[in-house]
């Protein structure tokens, strides 16, 4: 197999091209700084770079590869002007469906979120699963959430149009070698002891390595037009960071934060200029629900390690690389 990976760089896209590597696939690996290379070192893949926003050029990145494996997804840094994002995003999306189309390469693995399986409404035992999808405006303020909602919607209809399409919506994605601190930023807070504070929200954590392995099934045998959860355990925000903090040996969390205080910070973010409080995500915790990973492990063979590995080696990864 002949893999193209975009977003190698970073921590998913790092892991797919490590995984296909292992496979003894060759690797053809995107990038943009010309000095970077993440988590993949001197591993041999083929290094080319180049933007997405700027396909100009980049027809030669596409020639000769059977797999399209696409983990670098616009992703709003905040939620100023959403629908300015939101056409970025798309116009994105457009310029790797036009040369994959100008090469003929007729498979893509697009590495998508679980927010696009948000309900209207959290019942309290519901498992939420491939059957929900995100209602475009349910958070119209949220760049994130419309984004991820919207680009999916190009892709199921380019898939409609002929090019085989499977999406992958991981959850919380923790595990060694998240050199961005993307989601192990809060990880590394609780691990230092400053996580003193919880909400009473819902989180499904998933170990990386075990993502990575699922776009590398996916490819093979997932089914063209299909989305697939790839959730691990469900918690609540209060038990992760405890359980964190007991492995790292510092306080855990002691003081319940009430949403009303969110809704506030949001609020904040929304009309004065400057703030940036991450609420893409946090207008939403009212709905984050616990899922359900049943479809990829019948038809991908997903599985998850345990959940105490993922936090001693994320640990041991941070404790390496002098976080700690």
């Amino acid at each position: 197999m002949r893999a193209l990976v975009l977003g190698a760089t970073g921590f998913i896209g790092g892991y797919i091209a490590k995984a296909a590597l292992e496979d003894k696939w060759t690797v053809r690996a995107l990038r943009r700084d010309p000095e970077k290379t993440g988590l993949l070192g001197d591993l041999s893949v083929t290094w080319v770079e180049g933007d997405l926003d700027q396909p100009t050029g980049l027809e030669r990145i596409f020639q000769d590869i059977d797999v399209v494996f696409h983990a670098a997804g616009y992703y709003p840094s905040d939620s100023k002007n959403v629908p300015a994002q939101v056409a970025h995003s798309l116009q994105q999306i457009s310029h790797v469906l036009g040369l994959m189309r100008a090469q003929n390469v007729k498979r893509l693995v697009y590495t998508s979120s679980s927010t696009t399986m948000v309900p209207l409404e959290i019942r309290s035992k519901e498992l939420v699963d491939e059957h929900t999808h995100y209602p475009p405006g349910l958070l119209a303020r949220s760049a994130y959430y419309e984004c991820k909602a919207a680009m999916e919607s190009q892709l199921l209809r380019a898939e409609q149009e002929g090019l085989e399409v499977v999406i992958l919506n991981p959850t919380m994605v923790l595990g060694p070698g998240d050199y961005a601190l993307s989601t192990g930023a809060v990880f590394l807070a609780v691990a230092r002891g400053w996580g003193l504070v919880w909400l009473p929200a819902k989180v499904n954590v998933v170990d990386v390595r075990d993502v990575a392995r699922a776009h590398i099934n996916a490819a093979q045998t997932g089914r063209s037009g299909e989305r697939y959860l790839l959730g691990g355990y469900n918690l609540e925000l209060r038990q992760l960071m405890q359980e964190v903090a007991r492995l790292s040996r510092v306080r855990g969390p002691r003081l319940k934060m009430p949403l009303a205080i969110i809704d506030v910070m949001v609020w904040m973010e929304d009309h004065i200029p400057g703030v940036n409080v991450f609420a893409n995500h946090l207008r939403a915790v009212r709905l984050w629900p616990h899922y359900s990973n049943q479809k990829a492990q019948q038809e991908l063979g997903f599985h998850v390690r345990p959940l105490d590995v993922t936090f001693r080696d994320t640990l041991e990864d941070y404790r390496k690389r002098g976080y700690l």
